[in-house]
């Protein structure tokens, strides 16, 4: 028995997830788009994976071997979660300041969200395309936690968890 795309879809959308936006810093510009798809890939050695449609160019830069961040949102940014959810163009990272922070870990810039739950600072480790889709695997080697709210995406809509 088979299921159309749009009912696949519609299941789906009653699956509750975490919502993230992973950037990037590359020569003054700022890359970076919401994700539903964040796991813990290792808890042994800390590793996450998320997944990205393959013409990406978050995707692209982290291929590259850029350093990037995972912000993982609070019930305060639902804005910017719909704001990246959407392609965007490249931004500079001044037109972001107010809500991004600048950290800096060796030669490395990242922009990370202050008052998120949690931010993961990530190298890249490795890819698996299927479909349009990219699964990515990376290697935490940084990152806070805080106790704010987190924000899930939950039938096509984002919620607070308080």
């Amino acid at each position: 028995m088979g299921v159309d795309n749009q009912s696949f879809k519609d299941a789906l959308a009653k699956l509750g997830s975490s919502v993230s936006i992973i950037s990037i810093v590359d020569e003054g510009l700022l890359y970076a788009c919401t994700i539903s798809s964040l796991n813990a890939s290792n808890v042994l050695d800390p590793e996450l994976m998320f997944q990205l449609t393959h013409t990406s160019k978050v995707g692209d830069r982290i291929k590259a071997g850029i350093f990037f961040s995972i912000s993982v949102l609070g019930g305060e940014h639902a804005g910017l979660a719909t704001y990246f959810a959407n392609p965007r163009s490249i931004l500079s990272v001044e037109s972001h300041s107010k809500d991004f922070a600048r950290l800096k870990s060796g030669d490395t810039n990242f922009a990370v969200l202050p008052d998120s739950p949690m931010y993961f600072l990530c190298k890249f480790n490795e890819s698996i395309r299927r479909g349009n889709s990219e699964i990515y695997f990376s290697k935490i080697i940084g990152g806070s936690t805080s106790k704010s709210s987190s924000l899930i995406y939950q039938n096509r809509k984002y919620h607070s968890l308080d």
